[in-house]
């Protein structure tokens, strides 16, 4: 959990969201982000890096009853479809608002909203695009969704790709 300061006001208010960096798409994602949510207060957001494209991420969270977002696909449904954010970039970053939905079902995250970016892990320009100076936390992991096994998964290319991009991320963030 990031530490306290990461999302404190100085105005006595309650605490703002947290920007959380989720770098690559690992296996049981929806189980991080059910974790998460009620450990990271109102607001916060998950930024996805992954090179899944767009349309495997939904439905891949849709199997689970959730919507790009991080909403209930019913409650999505009702609230209509995000909008992208006008711009035109290689990596196709899209940002899906939070849902709107007063009565919120189980299955939808409450506290987080979901943005995703697409681009390689490993990719510097892609990592520039996650935004650095407003995270409280990073988590780097495999970007890999495997349905054949763990044996089918190369082990080294995975870590290989792992700490490239947490040390990509490292000096980024301190540069």
């Amino acid at each position: 959990v990031p530490p306290p300061e990461a999302a404190s006001r100085t105005d006595g208010g309650p605490p703002r969201g947290r920007v959380i960096l989720l770098v690559g798409w690992v296996n049981g994602l929806y189980s991080l982000l059910r974790a998460l949510d009620p450990r990271l207060p109102c607001g916060s957001e998950v930024v996805v890096l992954s090179e899944k494209g767009l349309d495997w991420r939904a439905a891949q969270l849709a199997i689970e009853g959730l919507a790009l977002n991080g909403a209930s696909l019913q409650d999505h449904a009702t609230a209509g479809e995000g909008e992208s954010d006008g711009e035109s970039t290689p990596l196709r970053e899209k940002t899906f608002g939070a849902a709107s939905s007063v009565r919120e079902l189980s299955t939808s995250l409450r506290n987080v909203r979901l943005k995703h970016i697409v681009g390689h892990a490993t990719d510097e320009n892609a990592l520039r695009r996650l935004p650095l100076g407003r995270a409280a936390a990073a988590i780097v992991s495999a970007d890999v969704y495997d349905t054949e096994g763990v044996d089918s998964i190369d082990s080294q290319i995975t870590d290989s790709e792992v700490i490239t991009s947490a040390l990509l991320l490292q000096d980024l963030m301190t540069s």
